[in-house]
């Protein structure tokens, strides 16, 4: 008679599995049906990768020079997938002599740069017909860290 009793436990066991799996099946096709999306459960299961940071570099360096001034321009690029914000770009210049010709922040198209996008600046020198070579140096700088450059232009 013990046989007999412990029938009826296993079948309460395996109907309580088939009804579990049922539940489960029926979640998921109400998330199918009621405008939910698979993919989404499956990215919540899976996070995605985390984004690299911010890494905003110098993309060109342009001189072009005349008899009484040097213009430069600049074009930066954000290299990582998070946004910089806080942009500053600086340059000081001076020619072989030593002397100061340019000492401060160069006014940038943009001063936020999601991932993967440029801006450019200008800044103008002036010049001397005894200037035979100009050393710029360029900080630039923005919320999560700073790189910097030396560029010279031979007059």
């Amino acid at each position: 008679m013990d046989n007999v009793e412990s029938k009826p436990e296993k079948k309460k066991e395996v109907n309580k599995l088939n009804v579990a799996i049922l539940a489960i099946l029926v979640i998921i096709a109400g998330f199918m049906f009621l405008g939910g999306d698979v993919e989404e459960l499956t990215e919540y299961f899976n996070p995605p990768e985390p984004k690299t940071s911010a890494s905003v570099e110098m993309l060109r360096f342009t001189d072009m020079s005349s008899n009484s001034t040097l213009t430069v321009e600049l074009w930066i690029v954000n290299t990582g997938e998070e946004t910089a914000s806080e942009l500053h770009v600086f340059v000081r210049a001076y020619n072989q002599n030593g002397t100061i010709l340019h000492s401060d922040n160069v006014s940038m198209l943009a001063m936020i740069l999601r991932g993967e996008e440029t801006t450019s600046g200008l800044y103008i020198l002036p010049i001397t017909s005894s200037d035979s070579q100009i050393y710029h140096t360029i900080e630039i700088t923005w919320n999560g860290g700073r790189n910097i450059y030396s560029e010279t232009t031979l007059l």
